[in-house]
């Protein structure tokens, strides 16, 4: 929400999500893959799995032509990324 407050939502494309409460609802959405259909470029879509260890969220994304977007294998690529990352991230820093 940090980042919504400071910048504003840019239509790049007609499939840009520009309304702030429509973005907040999709981000509120429980999944374990986010995908857009060619919102920040045409032609191009994207998938993010969410990485949540304790109050700590992030996610790992990919790019791909949008003919792709109905392949499954990049959901379970990220899918297993996100697990392992979140695994990486959760275990103590040894130096």
């Amino acid at each position: 929400m940090d980042y919504i407050d400071r910048h504003q939502l840019h239509d790049l494309t007609p499939n840009t999500i520009t309304s702030r409460r429509v973005l907040e609802q999709r981000l509120a959405d429980e999944t374990d893959i986010w995908a857009d259909a060619e919102e920040y470029l045409l032609g191009t879509s994207c998938r993010a799995a969410p990485i949540r260890v304790g109050d700590t969220v992030g996610a790992v994304a990919v790019s791909l032509p949008s003919r792709r977007a109905a392949d499954p294998a990049p959901s379970v690529a990220l899918r297993r990324a996100a697990r392992r990352l979140g695994w990486a991230i959760s275990q103590p820093i040894t130096i």
